[in-house]
């Protein structure tokens, strides 16, 4: 399965047949895919991270976060946005949150500058 942030939400699309099992409709930013944990993360309107189950597109739960979803590691969603962003060659400043994957505790939240 390959999951794709569109316009207007994430669509899961099955390789072998581009079919379309299970669309979730929101204004998205980010998508961190966890194979591991049968999730995703993303961004919705509203200033909240929504986790959503890979198999069908369920909410698995709703974090009031105001930051996009960067990755996972061990367990824990690492957040963070910024004026102007965060990309792969620069530090990120701004917020950055961290949250647990298995019930959408937030563990911290912290403003770098």
């Amino acid at each position: 399965m390959v999951y794709i942030r569109l316009l207007d939400g994430i669509t899961a699309l099955r390789a072998k047949d581009a079919k379309e099992p299970w669309t979730f409709h929101s204004d998205v930013q980010g998508l961190v895919v966890d194979r591991d944990n049968g999730s995703l993360y993303t961004r919705v309107s509203g200033g909240q991270v929504v986790a959503l189950r890979l198999s069908n597109g369920s909410l698995l739960w709703r974090a009031s976060v105001d930051n996009v979803p960067q990755v996972v590691n061990n367990g824990t969603l690492y957040l963070a946005t910024g004026k102007g962003g965060c990309t792969a060659n620069t530090a990120p400043y701004g917020e950055v949150a961290a949250i647990q994957v298995i019930d959408g505790k937030v563990l911290w939240q912290s403003h770098l500058s």
